[in-house]
C-alpha cells in the first residue's frame, strides 16, 4: 500500500492527515507502520491542539498494546510472525518521548493507562 505522505507538507486539515496515517498503521509493511508512527509525532508538533494530541496518543497506545489488531489479515501467518516484533513499540516510545511537551494536553489519562497496561 503506497501512502501519500506529501499531504503532510501541503494539506492543512489534521483530520485528513489522521486518516492517511491510520492507513499507514494498518499496512502489512513494518516500514510503512514505522513511518506512519513518526509522522504522528510530526502531526502532534504541527497541530498541538488537545483533541489532536489525545487522538494520536490514544491510537499509539492502542497499537502499543494490541499490535496484532492492526493487521488487515489477522489470521494469516504473516500477522502471527509480526506480533512479537518490538520495533514498532520502540518507535511508539520514541514518538511519545519527543512529544513530551504536549502530553499535559491529554484529556483522559486514565484511558491512556488502561489502554497500555496489560489486564490480568
Amino acid at each position: 500500500m503506497k501512502l501519500n505522505y506529501s499531504l503532510f507538507e501541503t494539506h492543512k486539515d489534521p483530520s485528513t492527515l489522521l486518516l492517511e496515517l491510520d492507513k499507514g498503521l494498518r499496512s502489512t509493511e513494518v516500514g510503512d507502520q514505522a513511518k506512519a508512527i513518526f509522522f504522528f509525532g510530526k502531526l502532534i508538533s504541527k497541530y498541538p491542539f488537545p483533541v489532536i494530541t489525545n487522538t494520536v496518543v490514544l491510537k499509539l497506545a492502542d497499537v502499543f498494546r494490541n499490535r496484532l489488531n492492526f493487521y488487515p489479515y489477522r489470521n494469516s501467518i504473516l500477522s502471527l510472525k509480526k506480533k512479537s516484533n518490538n520495533f514498532i513499540r520502540c518507535c511508539i516510545l520514541d514518538v511519545i518521548k519527543h512529544s513530551q511537551p504536549h502530553l499535559p494536553k491529554l484529556l483522559n489519562i486514565c484511558l491512556l493507562y488502561t489502554s497500555t497496561l496489560p489486564t490480568k
